[in-house]
């Protein structure tokens, strides 16, 4: 009978784990104050929450106290809480140290920060914090080290600063913040060291006057995008080595990069245009190595391409270089440039000022010797001749099918298999290079 009787409790003492189990393994809405307040009745023993949790009132003033959620301690799937003008506070979310899935803090009128997830730690998925008016800071997120997917900070229009992310190291995927018109400085931000892919500080935000911070961001997996914003400098980034793709464009009001110091290697394009005033491009001294292409573009008080000096296109077929629309840039005779230019790399070159006009304008400030034999092959009505020094200019980006007389300037200039078909003129002076 004892046997039994055990052998009974057992069986409940089972079910019971079963029953919860199967109660905190499911995707559940919460709509009304009064299934949060009975949450811990209607979900015994959930402390580890196994699915997703969405709190979104029936109304939008349903909602007043999170309290009643005091007993979860992580969730496995999502957290969304939205759409809500009643909460002042995420008080009762306090013991949560991790989410397993995506944050979703969106459209939440009445909170000023987010005091309430002090405990978590780690965001698994995407966390997005969109369209909450009275926002002012982070607090409450100074605990957060990392984001496994995609961290978007969007149309919070009083938020003043996200200094509170103090802690955060690391981020999956891309990190994106746009349309925040009173921040005012991320200098808080100095531990984050990695980002798995874009990295993009974006339009509207209106009272941002410098980018400092970030001083430990050292990788940057995907683009670099800083654009649309009325920013006068970007001076943190410091340690920053390497990105994707690098964009600065349209920065009306930057005059100072020095933040880029640090950066060696763009694995993509680099890209500057549209940035009214900028003028000086020493900062990225250090920078060696792109590994497609070079645009340099509309840059309206650029005079000089100086701090580009060291870069090393990485050779393939899309490299290409592209320096046009900046009225007062005249100095481009960088090693880079005419190291490249020598070897028939893709460009296209105008409209900037003299000395920087043409290619030939280019030419003329380079030191010869890197024209005199760089490995053109030359074919002439179809028949391999040697490789060729020309003493009258020759500039083209094609074959040329017709008439075509080339007499202007100095140092040759041909792309790669640069070919004359049958029928067409050729001129030049010409003799065969002696490799001297």
């Amino acid at each position: 009978m004892i046997k039994k009787i055990q052998l009974l409790s057992l069986w409940m003492l089972l079910g019971n784990i079963s029953l919860i189990a199967q109660n905190c393994n499911q995707n559940i809405f919460l709509n009304t104050q009064a299934e949060i307040d009975a949450f811990s009745v209607t979900y015994p023993g959930c402390t580890q929450f196994m699915g997703s949790i969405s709190i979104v009132g029936a109304t939008p003033t349903e909602i007043t106290d999170l309290s009643g959620l005091n007993q979860l301690t992580s969730i496995q799937g999502n957290l969304s809480i939205s759409d809500n003008v009643s909460l002042s506070s995420l008080n009762g979310l306090h013991n949560i140290t991790s989410i397993g899935g995506d944050l979703y803090l969106q459209e939440l009128a009445g909170l000023s920060n987010f005091n309430g997830l002090n405990s978590v730690t780690s965001v698994g998925g995407i966390m997005r914090i969109r369209n909450n008016p009275d926002l002012l800071n982070l607090l409450g997120l100074e605990n957060l080290a990392t984001v496994g997917s995609i961290f978007s900070i969007q149309d919070n229009d009083s938020l003043k600063d996200i200094n509170d992310l103090s802690s955060l190291t690391f981020i999956g995927n891309s990190f994106v913040i746009f349309d925040c018109p009173s921040i005012v400085s991320f200098s808080g931000v100095n531990n984050l060291v990695d980002v798995g892919n874009n990295f993009e500080i974006g339009g509207g935000m209106d009272a941002l006057a410098s980018i400092s911070g970030f001083q430990s961001l050292q990788i940057i997996e995907g683009d670099l995008r800083i654009g649309g914003i009325v920013l006068q400098s970007i001076t943190g980034m410091n340690s920053l080595s390497s990105a994707d793709y690098f964009y600065l464009e349209n920065n009306p009001i930057l005059t100072d990069i020095s933040g880029f110091s640090g950066l060696a290697s763009v694995f993509g394009t680099l890209t500057i245009r549209n940035n009214t005033v900028l003028n000086d491009l020493t900062p990225l001294s250090n920078l060696t190595s792109v590994g497609i292409q070079v645009i340099i573009n509309n840059n309206d008080s650029l005079q000089s391409l100086d701090g580009l000096d060291n870069i090393e296109l990485q050779s393939n077929n899309s490299n290409f270089i592209g320096i046009y629309n900046n009225p007062m840039l005249s100095i481009c005779n960088q090693a880079f440039f005419c190291s490249h230019l020598a070897s028939g790399v893709s460009r296209n070159i105008f409209n900037n000022a003299s000395g920087c006009n043409s290619d030939s304008e280019i030419i003329a400030l380079c030191d010869p010797s890197l024209f005199a034999c760089h490995g053109v092959d030359l074919m002439i009505n179809n028949i391999f001749n040697p490789i060729y020094r020309a003493f009258n200019s020759i500039t083209s980006g094609g074959e040329v099918y017709g008439n075509r007389t080339f007499t202007a300037g100095n140092i040759i200039s041909l792309d790669n298999h640069f070919t004359v078909h049958p029928g067409a003129e050729f001129e030049a002076i010409i003799q065969t290079c002696d490799n001297n």
